[in-house]
């Protein structure tokens, strides 16, 4: 686990006895946006901790980080927003993308794709990538976590506009 994602762990466990509770995510969650509600949180509880205990492990903890696969996808213009996701993805002209912090403002991770402007960005399905869709006509794979760039995954003549993925994550949708 990165030294970012154990520190987001320890904000919200307040207790530090290595797991969080649902006063824990409570408050922190409250704190961000006052308007989350006790239905909400306890179908955020339960969607994190998979062993149905009522306690996050850090192990729960950053699968829901990293783990795209089973939040619901909003799009904001040049932003992809994971609700109950504690991070947003922009895309940005300077041929960058970036992996913000919710709470606390922070950009945990740059993407630089060396391509001309970033037109959209889009979380794997797994979430442990990052696909920039970009100026030069390329589509290109990023580590989420250690933003290492791994591979040019889609190459056209013009311009990349968005990517996507199909539903069931196996095949990667382009237009330009």
């Amino acid at each position: 686990m990165s030294a970012k994602v154990s520190a987001a762990f320890q904000a919200y466990d307040a207790d530090s006895n290595g797991l969080i509770d649902h006063e824990e995510l409570s408050k922190v969650l409250r704190a961000v946006d006052s308007k989350w509600t006790d239905a909400k949180i306890d179908q955020l509880m339960n969607a994190i901790d998979r062993t149905h205990d009522e306690l996050i492990s850090v192990e729960e903890f950053t699968q829901w980080v990293f783990g795209a696969k089973e939040r619901e996808k909003t799009k904001l213009g040049q932003m992809t927003l994971l609700v109950a996701s504690p991070f947003v993805l922009s895309a940005s002209k300077d041929g960058t993308a970036k992996l913000w912090s919710v709470e606390t403002g922070e950009c945990w991770q740059t993407y630089i794709s060396n391509g001309g402007a970033t037109n959209a960005v889009e979380f794997t399905p797994d979430g442990s990538g990052v696909i920039l869709s970009c100026e030069d006509g390329t589509v290109k794979l990023f580590h989420t976590e250690s933003g290492q760039y791994q591979k040019t995954v889609a190459r056209h003549d013009e311009a990349v506009m968005v990517a996507s993925f199909s539903p069931a994550g196996d095949t990667l949708l382009t237009a330009c």
